[in-house]
């Protein structure tokens, strides 16, 4: 791009709205222009991936990048670093490790008596989220930054999907929806919202309960307010 930098004040960058298609499904997609820049477009997870191989990615094939986006999945789940070797060098694959608090998990488990907040359910399927993500410089492993969900609502609040306001009504995100429907992946939205209660229903003890603070730092975070 950088002729382009020199040569105007004003400088539209752009991706064709297939290749986001592509991305949404495949987590990373990319082509070639008609000045033959290669354009890449990916989801949000991904974003220190594609920085810190910025030298390079853009020179690696589609083969090869889906691949390197295969390799990071499998370190990411094996809480490791690595190095993925392509036609034009080494990329890097690198995942920030928070400490966490082995603790956490039970303890949301005891407070939400093993079900989950949003609907529910049991079954085996719980999970200890975040309320603020762990990730976050504010995102602790207290017991009101935690909250017992499924996995089916787990997923939908950390995608922002799903979010819950401070007098604790489920609500859907009008915004995501928007998007999912422009990409073609809003199909299940009428079912998915009789999945959950009205409400978030917390523990009856008020120090398990979530911090109000927790869950505005939440929706700022994931872009709700």
């Amino acid at each position: 791009m950088r002729e382009r930098f020199n040569q105007k004040q004003t400088v539209s960058l752009y991706s064709r709205f297939s290749t986001q298609k592509l991305a949404a499904k495949e987590k990373i997609g990319s082509y070639r222009d008609s000045n033959g820049q290669s354009v890449i477009s990916f989801v949000p997870d991904y974003l220190g991936l594609y920085l810190e191989n910025l030298s390079f990615i853009h020179l690696v094939t589609d083969i090869e990048l889906k691949e390197l986006v295969e390799q990071s999945d499998s370190l990411n789940n094996d809480n490791a670093d690595g190095e993925f070797d392509s036609s034009e060098g080494k990329l890097t694959i690198t995942h920030a490790r928070q400490k966490r608090d082995p603790s956490f998990r039970k303890k949301v488990y005891d407070a939400y008596n093993n079900r989950c907040a949003m609907c529910g359910i049991g079954l085996e399927l719980i999970e200890a989220a975040h309320i603020v993500p762990h990730s976050h410089e504010k995102g602790t492993d207290e017991i009101d930054n935690g909250m017992g969900l499924c996995a089916l609502h787990h997923t939908a609040y950390d995608r922002s999907l799903i979010y819950f306001d401070e007098e604790l009504n489920i609500l859907i995100n009008e915004n995501k929806m928007e998007y999912l429907e422009k990409v073609g992946l809003d199909s299940g939205i009428r079912k998915f919202e009789k999945l959950a209660f009205d409400k978030v229903q917390i523990p009856k003890n008020h120090t398990l309960r979530p911090n109000i603070g927790n869950i505005k730092i939440a929706n700022q975070t994931r872009g709700i307010f």
